[in-house]
């Protein structure tokens, strides 16, 4: 008796961990789509910052990439002092070396 609630216990974890693996799975999912479309807003010379912002709302998101990318869309909307902004605050959030990297160039761009 004793055996079959433990295997049925683990039968059971194991499922749990499959749901919750899944869920992650689609979260994951849905913010690099949000990102993609994004990206493809400012392909497209769309200003609309509506994507970055849901994907900004995951909470797994990365927060300096999302301010990196906010800052492109405001530069080639040409505001340079929004673009700056971004850029600036993404430089010093970031803990990425290449995040913080590309930020500072291009806020360095801004000001050539």
């Amino acid at each position: 008796m004793r055996r079959r609630y433990v295997r049925h216990a683990v039968y059971g974890l194991l499922l749990g961990i499959g749901v919750m693996a899944l869920a992650v799975t689609y979260h994951q999912h849905r913010y690099l789509q949000l990102l993609s479309d994004g990206n493809q807003a400012v392909a497209e010379k769309r200003f609309d910052t509506e994507h970055y912002d849901q994907a900004g709302q995951y909470w797994f998101a990365r927060h300096d990439i999302l301010l990196a990318n906010q800052g492109v869309l405001a530069y080639r909307a040409k505001n340079m002092p929004r673009a700056a902004e971004l850029f600036r605050q993404a430089s010093q959030t970031t803990r990425s070396d290449n995040v913080k990297r590309q930020a500072l160039y291009n806020l360095w761009l801004l000001y050539t």
